[in-house]
């Protein structure tokens, strides 16, 4: 199931091919771990792995690393202020950030630097300004201020965190059965794909979810990006629940979101008119 798109075929011309990831069940394994765990350290997801001996650094890394290339997970780094508290929970000094991001902080701030502007950070520090972070106790965003915060030094890699990627997501609902799925789309719904997911349960439509599963299945034995995939899905949802009919009083989320279809539907018509009639 899991491909490294680093083994490509070596005739280019061709159809490209995506071997099977090398410690496939172990991939398999962290995949499950993180659709329980909140950004759990490289040393924890190696304990899970190692059946709570913990596996050695590198072995551990070189799964997370071909996972991350496929794009199944993300990397992230911690930061922590003394005076800053976390606008949600009021509790955690510390916040967790995407490693990606926190390299163009630490651009940015060097490009501040080279302009000579004034709004810059100390050496191991970023601005909360230019980055996204994450309250490392209740996982939620916090509002950009600016505010600096010390970057949390690391004695080895063992404490990168890692969370699903957005294209992860959906390789676990390919794994997931039962109540275990359930939960995991319940757990997720700052995705607007698997706020579909969850009316089409909750109205008794579990067979387009299970359609959902069985293209994801096939498209990542042939290419690891499952984006266009869901797109297809989702467009061909949209054309089947735009054209049934639902009692409000039962289902009056999925109502809600069948006239909402309907809408941009009409807007998207209404746009192209115009722009036919100039």
């Amino acid at each position: 199931m899991f491909m490294t798109s680093s083994h490509l075929s070596k005739n280019q011309g061709k159809k490209q091919v995506y071997y099977r990831l090398k410690n496939y069940s172990k991939g398999i394994k962290v995949i499950r771990f993180l659709t329980k765990h909140s950004y759990p350290s490289t040393h924890q997801i190696g304990l899970e792995l190692g059946d709570g001996i913990a596996l050695p650094q590198n072995r551990v890394l070189t799964i997370m690393n071909h996972l991350k290339e496929n794009d199944y997970c993300e990397e992230y780094s911690k930061v922590f202020s003394d005076e800053h508290s976390c606008q949600h929970c009021k509790k955690s000094f510390h916040y967790l950030l995407k490693r990606e991001s926190l390299d163009f902080a630490l651009e940015e701030n060097q490009r501040r630097i080279n302009r000579g502007n004034e709004f810059v950070s100390k050496e191991g520090h970023v601005l909360d300004r230019i980055i996204t972070m994450i309250c490392d106790d209740c996982f939620k965003v916090q509002e950009p201020l600016d505010v600096e915060f010390k970057i949390k030094k690391r004695k080895n890699d063992f404490y990168k965190y890692w969370s699903l990627s957005n294209n992860g997501l959906f390789v676990a609902l390919s794994l997931l059965r039962g109540k275990s799925l359930e939960k995991f789309i319940l757990s997720n719904q700052d995705n607007t794909t698997f706020q579909l997911l969850k009316l089409l349960l909750s109205s008794q439509n579990k067979n387009y979810v299970d359609n959902l599963i069985s293209e994801l299945k096939h498209t990542i034995y042939l290419y690891p990006d499952l984006g266009e995939t869901v797109k297809r899905w989702n467009k061909q949802m949209n054309v089947i629940l735009s054209k049934s009919k639902f009692d409000k009083k039962r289902y009056p989320e999925l109502v809600e979101y069948v006239d909402e279809i309907k809408q941009r539907e009409f807007r998207l018509n209404m746009s192209r008119g115009r722009k036919g009639h100039f």
